[in-house]
C-alpha cells in the first residue's frame, strides 16, 4: 500500500509538472513596447548664421554683384 501511494504521488507530481510545462509553453510572451523614435528636426537652411551667405550668393548669381 505504501508503495502504491508513493507511486501515485510520484505520477501525480509528474502529471502536474507536465501540465505546468504545457501551460508555460502556451503562455504568450509579453510584447515589448516599442520606443517611439523621436523625429529629428530638420535644421532650417535659413538659420540666422546661414542666411547672409545665401542671400549674398543669390545676389551674385542674379545680378552679378
Amino acid at each position: 500500500l505504501v508503495g502504491i501511494e508513493r507511486l501515485r504521488g510520484h505520477l501525480f507530481k509528474l502529471q502536474r509538472k507536465k501540465e505546468d510545462w504545457k501551460g508555460k509553453k502556451q503562455k504568450k510572451k509579453k510584447k515589448k513596447k516599442k520606443k517611439k523614435k523621436k523625429k529629428k528636426k530638420k535644421k532650417n537652411l535659413t538659420n540666422k548664421q546661414n542666411i547672409l551667405p545665401l542671400v549674398q550668393n543669390m545676389l551674385i548669381f542674379c545680378y552679378g554683384y
